[in-house]
């Protein structure tokens, strides 16, 4: 165990070491993280985004990581 723990020290010492952000809740529904409803295969759904010429350049996607969200509960 010691091996792992000193691969995580050094992780942490370049920088490099992530965690999983944690938050209180705001009322609303993080889908950030997986497409776990099929959210992102909603063609009325994507139309409705894209209708918005604000929203034109952002991608759709299910590919997120939890380290990449803003927050999580879990």
């Amino acid at each position: 165990m010691t091996y792992y723990s000193d691969i995580l020290k050094d992780i942490q010492k370049q920088g490099n070491f992530r965690t999983i952000p944690k938050g209180g809740s705001t009322g609303y529904v993080d889908f950030s993280t997986n497409d776990y409803m099929g959210l992102g295969e909603r063609e009325d759904l994507r139309s409705d985004f894209f209708s918005d010429e604000h929203n034109r350049l952002i991608p759709l996607t299910s590919s997120a990581s939890r380290l990449l969200a803003s927050r999580q509960d879990e």
